[in-house]
């Protein structure tokens, strides 16, 4: 960790800019998976975002999270995309090639993206109200960097930033999902009150939030490079984890789909 720490310091000095910083992670090695921030006590914090890396901490210190979201770490706010001068709505084309890209509904497009920044989906990050906590820039062209960017619009101690989506009918019997994206988690809301994680851990503020829907059982789906972070966040919050051994969740066939549907609802 210590080697970790020294790497993230050397890096901030050579990059002098303010909100989030990516980079390789130096434990794992995965391209663009460290996120560095500001701390509130000074200095910056970093977290891989790798699925069973435990690289963590700060410029000044280190050590093991007693949570899965370091209660210390501040995020920087940004301002609401519609109040970006590069911000466009999103088109009937662009509906109908996301509808397909990622097998949604008319009615689901529109939730899961409202529109483009530069080469940039939008994705707003929504509460259980359905009112935006932030947003996530998912590139729609090959580029480099990181693929998604999260904006909060609230500090960490504020909400979860983690973004929920609900079927348009309401049923009382059904599970909750915990899946890690959000294309992932609007293809499951047609069915059941679904949480995209934008990651692999689930913060106890948004575990309340999941309990407080007094779901018939927790279905937790990762994607499947994440099994084991699967298995140990399902044994941790009472859940049952579904293998996901070959596609994610957004790129299943449909006859996949309908198979993950079945055992999701306990057929």
């Amino acid at each position: 960790m210590s080697d970790a720490r020294t790497q993230v310091r050397l890096f901030v000095e050579q990059h002098q800019q303010d909100g989030l910083l990516y980079t390789a992670c130096p434990t794992c090695g995965k391209h663009n998976k460290l996120m560095i921030g500001p701390a509130d006590e000074g200095g910056h914090w970093y977290k891989c975002l790798s699925a069973g890396c435990a690289t963590f901490g700060t410029t000044d210190r280190v050590g093991t999270p007693a949570a899965a979201e370091k209660p210390s770490a501040a995020r920087t706010t940004y301002d609401p995309y519609r109040a970006r001068k590069d911000y466009a709505g999103l088109t009937d084309s662009a509906s109908r090639l996301l509808g397909r890209r990622y097998s949604l509904h008319e009615d689901f497009v529109g939730i899961l993206c409202t529109g483009r920044v530069m080469h940039s989906w939008v994705f707003p990050v929504y509460d259980m109200y359905g009112r935006e906590r932030g947003y996530v820039e998912r590139a729609s062209v090959q580029k480099d960097g990181p693929k998604t960017l999260l904006r909060p619009y609230m500090s960490s101690g504020e909400v979860p930033m983690v973004s929920w989506y609900f079927p348009k009918f309401h049923r009382e019997d059904v599970p909750v999902c915990i899946v890690e994206d959000q294309p992932s988690a609007a293809r499951l809301a047609q069915y059941f009150p679904t949480v995209a994680l934008l990651g692999t851990s689930l913060p106890q503020r948004a575990l309340d939030e999941v309990r407080e829907l007094t779901p018939t059982r927790i279905c937790v789906i990762l994607d499947n490079d994440a099994q084991a972070a699967a298995a140990n966040l399902a044994n941790s919050i009472g859940g049952i984890a579904i293998p996901m051994f070959h596609e994610d969740v957004k790129d299943m066939d449909n006859e996949n789909f309908d198979m993950l549907c079945e055992v999701t609802r306990g057929g």
